[in-house]
């Protein structure tokens, strides 16, 4: 463990089961909301280090630039950091050791299943949850003893945390009223973020006359209102249709390109993840498995793990040993023939990877890996994907076929495949590690 650190009172008593109170934390507010009753406000015990010495708590700076010009000019320069961040609920450990940092003007993804640590983190970040060692940094300054309020973030929340009974401006201007911000300069950004995501024609309305897609929108622009050091969204997309979220994570995407803002965004759905990051995070069980660009995490993934996770169908990964065959060395592995990266021993048990759209019919100048049985298709207008095995009691397999191919498949046919050696992924079956050639 690291240094002892003393917390603030209110900082063990964060509720995570509410999500109004984690939204008023963030926006600013201390006192009662309109029509509730009042609690009082949370009192701030001072910041000490383990040394006792008093740290003086820094007002968020205000930032002027109009946020559609805003660039990503110090691109490098970091803005959110983590270092050995460890947190448990109880006996169970959620984080185990997290060091992270995220670029100015950089999107960063953080992916994995469902219990990976993932949202977990994003909290951390936020000031929603406390942490039992490390620490966390925004704006260069050490945040891991502030209250949200005093983090400089906005965040946008997986349930949009719209306030019902207030109109698209007022939800829009609430963050800025809770800071005390002049009423002209509360609708000058409230009219900027509102041309920027197309409101201007719902400003009237209240949340229950949108669509979710709207809804989406006005829990962005209130984020967005703010001028913080960083946004922070947490799966903001999972309650769209598959249709609107894919419309939705685009309009994510051109924002962020346009106004150069840092963001992290926490997804469990890798197209989601790999569509609009500029650095991937993928989390397994409370680690950072891996991390990279996305063309860099899914062409050359760390582990299984990784392998398994990242790219839509996942890889086909079948078991085999090395054997000499000839003056050559190759991976017999479940009814397919695979040749070995150089510098592996004869009887070492490797772990193949085939991505399913690196895989085709086999050409006649081509050397088979193997044969596929096809059992089952699933057809996606412009290509199909196959299912099937090359040994009856070996792995399900998945090709992807389009043009002629997909066109003749027929469950029961058998096809000849072959792949691209280059495009082939070991990984030590034992550590579950990435190999590559000596």
């Amino acid at each position: 463990m690291g240094s002892a650190r003393v917390f603030p009172a209110w900082h063990t008593n964060v509720t995570h089961t509410c999500v109004t109170p984690c939204v008023r934390r963030v926006l600013g507010q201390s006192g009662p909301f309109p029509g509730e009753a009042f609690r009082p406000a949370r009192p701030h015990a001072p910041m000490l280090h383990a040394s006792s010495s008093p740290v003086a708590v820094a007002s968020a700076p205000a930032l002027q630039t109009p946020l559609s010009v805003r660039s990503s000019a110090a691109v490098g320069v970091e803005r959110c950091a983590m270092q050995n961040v460890k947190k448990s609920f109880g006996t169970t450990a959620i984080l185990k050791g997290i060091d992270f940092d995220v670029r100015e003007g950089e999107f960063a993804v953080l992916v994995g299943p469902s219990g990976c640590g993932k949202s977990t983190t994003l909290r951390a970040i936020a000031g929603l949850e406390s942490i039992d060692d490390g620490s966390v940094r925004i704006g260069g300054r050490d945040v891991t003893l502030l209250p949200p309020q005093e983090r400089d973030i906005a965040m946008v929340f997986q349930s949009y945390a719209l306030y019902p009974h207030l109109t698209v401006r007022g939800n829009l201007a609430f963050g800025l009223r809770m800071r005390k911000t002049p009423e002209r300069e509360i609708a000058a950004r409230v009219q900027e973020v509102s041309q920027m995501l197309g409101l201007d024609p719902y400003l009237e309305r209240k949340p229950k006359a949108l669509s979710g897609g709207q809804r989406q929108r006005v829990a962005m622009g209130r984020a967005l209102t703010r001028r913080a050091q960083a946004y922070l969204y947490d799966e903001p997309l999972s309650n769209l249709d598959a249709a609107l979220r894919s419309s939705v994570r685009l309009e994510i995407r051109k924002l962020h390109d346009r106004i150069g803002a840092t963001s992290i965004y926490v997804t469990h759905d890798q197209v989601e993840a790999m569509t609009l990051a500029d650095r991937l995070w993928v989390f397994n069980a409370g680690r950072v498995e891996q991390s990279g660009p996305p063309s860099e995490v899914y062409d050359h993934p760390r582990s299984l793990f990784v392998a398994r996770f990242v790219g839509s169908p996942a890889m086909n990964l079948v078991t085999g040993r090395v054997r000499r065959i000839g003056n050559e060395s190759r991976i017999e592995a479940e009814g397919l023939s695979v040749p070995a990266p150089s510098g592996l021993p004869e009887g070492q048990e490797v772990v193949v990877g085939l991505r399913p759209h690196d895989l085709h019919p086999c050409g006649a100048s081509e050397r088979a890996l193997g044969t596929l049985h096809f059992d089952a298709f699933e057809r996606l207008g412009g290509e199909l994907l196959a299912h099937g095995w090359a040994r009856a009691s070996g792995a399900n397999m998945v090709i992807r076929l389009e043009g002629d191919a997909m066109r003749k498949a027929v469950v029961g046919d058998a096809m000849e495949v072959a792949i691209d050696p280059e495009r082939l992924h070991f990984f030590d079956a034992a550590s579950g590690l990435r190999l590559e050639s000596k």
